[in-house]
Order: C-alpha cells, then sequence, then structure tokens
C-alpha cells in the first residue's frame, strides 16, 4: 500500500484549526483528524451536496483509483484500536454510482465487513460492527470503494463525511447493520450471506425473474453459496428471514 500521506485541507474551508477529538476520527470541520490518513487523495472541500442527512459546511473529496480494485483509504493508528468502548465504526457517503464500501480492521487478526450497495446520488449513513474484533490487536481502519471491481477510472470521485466509532447504535441503525449482509460482491464463484437472525431459505433469480439456485430449510446465520456455475452478468438474492424478506443485488465476474 502507498505510504505516502495525501490527506490536504484547505484553509479557507475550516472553521477551527483544533484536531478532531476521538472518537471522531474526522468530521472535516476540525483541523485536523485524530489518525494519520493515508492511501490515495482525500481533500477538505465545501459540501456541494447539502441535503437530506448531512447539512455540513464541509466533506471530504475521496479520489479513488477504480482499475485497481484495492485501491484504499487508510487510518493508521500505530497503536491497538480499542474496540471495547466504541465498537461501532460510521461515515456518510455521497456516490455517483452505486457501489459497496468494504471496510477492513488489520494490523492484528484482521477482519472485513461489507455494506449493502450504496444509493446513488443521496447522503446515506453506512455502520460497521466490529464487537467481534475487540481483542484482535488491529491497528489500521482501511476503506475499500467499490471494492474488488476494476472496471472504473483512475480518477472515481465519492464523498465522504462523518467518520467516526460510537458505543451504541440507534435502533434503526441496529436494524441496518444486523438485517443481512453479503461478500465479496461483486463475486467469482462463492458468496456468503450472514444476518443476526436466521435465513430460512433464499433463491437466485435473473434480470428476468428465473429462478437459478435455490435451498430451503437452512435456519442459520449464515450460508455460503456456490454461483460459479451461473454466467457474468446482475442476479438477484431473495433471502427469507424469519420475520421479512430481503434481496440483495449481485454480480458475478
Amino acid at each position: 500500500m502507498n505510504q505516502k500521506i495525501f490527506f490536504l485541507f484547505s484553509v479557507v474551508s475550516y472553521f477551527s484549526y483544533c484536531q478532531c477529538v476521538a472518537p471522531i476520527i474526522t468530521n472535516f470541520e476540525c483541523g485536523m483528524p485524530t489518525q494519520n490518513i493515508l492511501g490515495n487523495g482525500i481533500t477538505s472541500i465545501s459540501n456541494l451536496y447539502q441535503t437530506g442527512i448531512n447539512n455540513s459546511i464541509n466533506i471530504g473529496q475521496y479520489t479513488d483509483d477504480g482499475t485497481n480494485g484495492w485501491d484504499n483509504l487508510m487510518f493508521d493508528y500505530s497503536t491497538e484500536i480499542d474496540l471495547s468502548s466504541y465498537p461501532y465504526l460510521s461515515f456518510k457517503l455521497y456516490s455517483p454510482s452505486s457501489i459497496q464500501v468494504m471496510v477492513k480492521l488489520e494490523g492484528g487478526t484482521a477482519v472485513e465487513k461489507w455494506s449493502d450497495f450504496s444509493s446513488i446520488n443521496t447522503w446515506e449513513e453506512f455502520n460497521y460492527d466490529f464487537s467481534d474484533a475487540v481483542s484482535n490487536g488491529n491497528t489500521k481502519v482501511v476503506l475499500f470503494f467499490n471494492a474488488g471491481v476494476q472496471t472504473g477510472t483512475t480518477n472515481d470521485v465519492y464523498y465522504i463525511d462523518d467518520i467516526k466509532w460510537s458505543s451504541t447504535l440507534s435502533i434503526e441503525n441496529s436494524r441496518k447493520i444486523y438485517e443481512l449482509t453479503s461478500y465479496p460482491n461483486p463475486v467469482y464463484d462463492i458468496i456468503r450471506v450472514e444476518s443476526m437472525i436466521n435465513i430460512n431459505s433464499f433463491v437466485i433469480y435473473d434480470i428476468q425473474g428465473k429462478n437459478l439456485i435455490s435451498k430451503k430449510n437452512i435456519n442459520k446465520k449464515s450460508v455460503e453459496i456456490d454461483i460459479s456455475m451461473l454466467n457474468s452478468g446482475t442476479y438477484f438474492l431473495k433471502n427469507i428471514l424469519e420475520k421479512e424478506i430481503k434481496t440483495l443485488k449481485i454480480i458475478k465476474r
């Protein structure tokens, strides 16, 4: 990974020059983040999209190499991250395309979490539960935008704000992160689906609605699905949980 710091601050866009205070990593209003930021370029700019859940004055503009599926934005703590008090990571994202953001803790026993696909051209909050990694000894937080995808440009731009750790989640955010996750996505062969409640059954179907793969009576909180026999393209994975049905989009490479 490129270890050169590219974090640039625009003097005119900041109200204060004090350092952010943990558990906030950065909100682009305080003058300096609490941790070193490594990797590709991120710049503080005025908020171009003061709508919805984000009316902040300043935001971060992140430029990602979309031809490198593992280009990333890294926060280096240089010491073990204390997850015992603040195990939940969140940030706001504004993306011009529907992407997944994979967050990985590194430096100890690594653990990664995948988001659902983002909405397009609207602010939304992403939440990641790392309460299962409290004693892993990790020292770095790494964000992969459009993880694993290499079909973008060398200058894919995303907007990010309010990157922070939290001790608790609201009921709404708890529901979001505990419903269902799937990874990797895009996928070549095996996709793993995880939920905090039992998955009873699933069906994978194509854009014409034709059922291709299905399984019943699973009654587990995780399942691995082999889709290696499918052609490259877009598919939908309908999961029947204990109390609801949730459908995810799958990109098969």
